[in-house]
């Protein structure tokens, strides 16, 4: 079981067969793959992730009168991805401990792997030929707009 806050107050994650089933249903996402193709998944898309996260607390949320609106707006920047870390582990939980260890592994790779991407995409970015090239895409971009708005037509 993991918890997780979101909106000021707690959220309890368990992950156990009947959970796995309505998951699979309701959001066509297997968090109970044994190949972790679920942690790709789920930290790749935040409202795959969201939505998953409501069918673990609808119960919860229920009881304390929180919209499926509310509870997604929650997750929110930083919360967002605390609660998607959150559901991993309570994946990870799931199974028996001689698969814990290696999952726990596979998992901690794979976020270390997605935090050296966004430095090399981060690194990137503040290089002076990347913001050019960008700047000039943009520019092309906005004057084939303009010219498509005001029917000019190019003479190639």
């Amino acid at each position: 079981m993991q918890i997780f806050k979101a909106g000021g107050r707690d959220w309890t994650l368990a992950v156990d067969v009947p959970a796995i089933v309505k998951v699979r249903a309701v959001c066509r996402v297997d968090i109970g793959a044994r190949d972790c193709s679920q942690f790709e998944r789920l930290t790749a898309d935040a409202v795959l992730a969201a939505e998953v996260l409501w069918v673990l607390v609808e119960d919860q949320a229920v009881k304390s009168a929180v919209t499926k609106e509310a509870f997604f707006r929650m997750l929110d920047g930083d919360e967002g991805e605390a609660a998607t870390v959150a559901l991993l582990e309570a994946v990870i939980d799931f199974f028996p401990k001689r698969q814990r260890d290696l999952l726990r592994s596979t998992l901690a790779k794979h976020l270390e792997a997605q935090e050296l991407v966004n430095e090399a995409a981060a690194k990137r970015l503040t290089e002076q030929v990347t913001v050019e090239t960008l700047a000039a895409k943009g520019i092309a971009e906005m004057n084939r707009e303009l010219d498509r708005v005001l029917g000019i037509t190019s003479a190639n």
